[in-house]
C-alpha cells in the first residue's frame, strides 16, 4: 500500500474514486482562554484513523491532541494555533488545517480582577 500525504485542495472525488480521504477541519475560530474548543472533522472514503495535532502555536507544537474525528481541547495559553485534522484510510492520508485564535479575557472598563498576593 502506498502511503500518501496530501493537503486538502478542495478537489471533489468522482463517485467511483477510491483514494485518500478528503478532510475538512472546518472554519478558523476564535475563543477566550479557559474555554474549550470543540470541532468534528469530516472525511470521506472510509477513514480508519483520525488525528488532531498542533502544527504551530505558543505551546505544544508537534503535540497530538486528539485521536478521533471529534476534538474537545482547552488551550493552555493564549495565542494563535495552527491545528491539523488528519484522516487515513487503506490508500493514504490527508489533512486540513485551521487557525484557532485564543484571546486573554478582557475585563470591561471600571471592573477589576481580584488580586492575590
Amino acid at each position: 500500500v502506498r502511503h500518501l500525504a496530501h493537503h486538502h485542495t478542495g478537489w471533489a472525488a468522482p463517485d467511483n474514486y477510491v483514494g485518500w480521504p478528503n478532510v475538512d477541519s472546518g472554519a478558523d475560530a476564535d475563543i477566550t482562554l479557559g474555554d474549550e474548543f470543540s470541532r468534528t472533522m469530516t472525511a470521506d472514503l472510509s477513514p480508519t484513523s483520525y488525528r488532531w495535532g498542533i502544527v504551530s502555536g505558543p505551546s505544544g507544537e508537534g503535540t497530538q491532541i486528539g485521536t478521533a474525528a471529534a476534538l474537545s481541547w482547552t488551550p493552555p495559553v493564549a495565542g494563535t494555533y495552527r491545528l491539523r485534522a488528519t484522516a487515513s484510510n487503506a490508500v493514504g492520508t490527508n489533512f486540513d488545517d485551521l487557525v484557532l485564535t485564543v484571546s486573554e479575557e478582557i475585563v470591561p472598563a471600571g471592573q477589576f480582577l481580584p488580586f492575590f498576593s
